[in-house]
C-alpha cells in the first residue's frame, strides 16, 4: 500500500492535493498498486510513504516505518539562509535532508541540477531516482492564440508574490527602461494579492503604464491570453539553479513568451534545446536583458511557431502523460 502523506493531510485535510502529486498518485496507480491520500493509525510498516518534505519523512522514518519516497521541492537548507534565517537552520535541515535522503527507495527531483547538488552537497549517488518540473497547468490554452493583437502589442505580465528572491524590483528595473526606450506603446500587468505593496513599488520605480489585480487562478487565464511577454527573473544564486518556477509553465500555457534568468538551468536548457522563443534577463545584466527583449518587441513574432512550440512544450518538458508513464515504470522496479 502507497500512502501520499503531507502535513496537510497529518492535520486532517484530506483534501489537500496539488497537481504534481496527483501526478505520482496516477503513476502509482497506473502500476497496479493501491494509493491513498492521508495517514492512518496503526497503518503497517510495509507500507510505501511518500512526502513532500524531508522534515515530515523524518518523523515517520522514527517511527519504524522504513519504506519512503521523497519530493523534493527545493533545496530548504539553502532557502532558509536566502530568507534571513539564523545558521542553525541552515545546519537542522541539512542534518535532516541527509538522513531522509541516505534512505530513500526512491527521490523525485524537479531538476537533474537539483539531484547533482545533493549528490555534491552529501557525497551520495542516487540509483534510483526519477525528475519532473515542477507546473501547475496541463495543457496549452487555445483561447490564448484567438486574440489577432496578443502578439501586436508589447503587454508584459508579472504573476506571483513581491518576496526578495522573486525579483519584482529588479522587474520594475528592466520593465522602467523597456518604457523609456520602446518605439512603442508598453504596458506592464502586474497579478498579486500584494497589491498596495506592488503599487507603492511601481511607483517609486515612476512606471506609467502598468494595471495592477488580484485574480483567483480560475479568472487569471482569461487575464493572461492577452499577454505577449511574462517575467521569472532570478539571481544567481544555488537555490534558483536547481528550481523550476511554476509561473514559468502557467505563461507558457497561455501563449506568453518567457522573459527569464538563465541560472534556471533546466527551463534554460530546454529553451535552448527546443529553440524556443524565451528571452534571456539576467538581474547581473539588467541592460543586456532589456536590449535583447527591446530587439524582440520591435518584431511580430509568427503565432502559429509560438503556439506549435507551446504545444510541443506541454508534450515533452510538462508532458503530464509522458511523466505519468515514466514513473509507472519506475515504480513498478522499486
Amino acid at each position: 500500500m502507497y500512502r501520499i502523506i503531507t502535513e496537510e493531510t497529518v492535520a486532517g485535510d484530506k483534501a489537500v492535493t496539488s497537481h504534481y502529486l496527483k501526478i505520482i498518485y496516477e503513476a502509482i496507480i497506473k502500476a497496479g498498486k493501491e494509493c491513498a491520500f492521508g495517514w492512518i493509525d496503526g497503518a503497517p510498516k510495509s507500507d510505501t510513504l511518500i512526502f513532500d518534505e524531508c522534515k515530515v519523512a523524518l518523523k515517520y522514518r522514527l517511527r519504524g516505518y522504513r519504506n519512503t519516497v521523497v519530493w523534493v521541492q527545493g533545496i530548504v537548507p539553502e532557502e532558509a539562509i536566502m530568507k534571513g534565517y539564523s545558521r542553525w537552520r541552515y545546519y537542522a535541515h541539512s542534518i535532516i535532508e541527509s538522513l531522509v535522503l541516505k534512505k530513500c527507495k526512491l527521490v523525485i527531483f524537479c531538476s537533474q541540477e537539483m539531484r547533482k547538488h545533493y549528490e555534491k552537497k552529501y557525497q551520495l549517488k542516487f540509483d534510483k531516482y526519477f525528475v519532473m518540473p515542477c507546473f501547475n497547468e496541463n495543457e496549452v490554452d487555445q483561447r490564448a492564440f484567438e486574440n489577432s493583437e496578443k502578439y501586436e502589442k508589447n503587454n508584459y505580465v508579472y504573476i506571483g508574490g513581491l518576496q526578495p528572491w522573486q525579483c519584482f524590483g529588479e522587474t520594475l528595473q528592466v520593465y522602467k527602461k523597456i518604457e523609456e526606450n520602446s518605439a512603442n506603446p508598453v504596458n506592464l500587468y502586474v497579478y498579486t494579492a500584494e497589491i498596495e505593496t506592488a503599487k507603492k513599488e511601481i511607483q517609486k520605480a515612476k512606471i506609467k503604464n502598468f494595471h495592477i489585480e488580484y485574480k483567483v487562478k480560475e479568472e487569471l487565464g482569461e487575464c493572461l491570453n492577452k499577454i505577449k511577454y511574462g517575467f521569472v527573473l532570478r539571481a544567481n544564486v544555488e537555490v534558483n539553479r536547481v528550481a523550476t518556477p511554476t509561473k514559468l509553465s502557467n505563461y507558457i500555457s497561455h501563449g506568453i513568451i518567457p522573459i527569464y534568468s538563465d541560472c534556471l538551468k533546466s527551463f534554460d536548457q530546454y529553451n535552448k534545446d527546443s529553440n524556443g522563443p524565451a528571452l534571456v534577463c539576467n538581474v547581473e545584466d539588467l541592460e543586456s536583458g532589456m536590449k535583447e527583449i527591446l530587439k524582440s518587441s520591435d518584431t511580430k513574432p509568427d503565432a502559429n511557431k509560438i503556439k506549435d512550440w507551446c504545444e510541443r512544450t506541454y508534450n515533452t518538458y510538462y508532458g503530464q502523460d509522458a511523466y505519468v508513464l515514466e514513473l509507472e515504470k519506475l515504480i513498478r522496479i522499486i
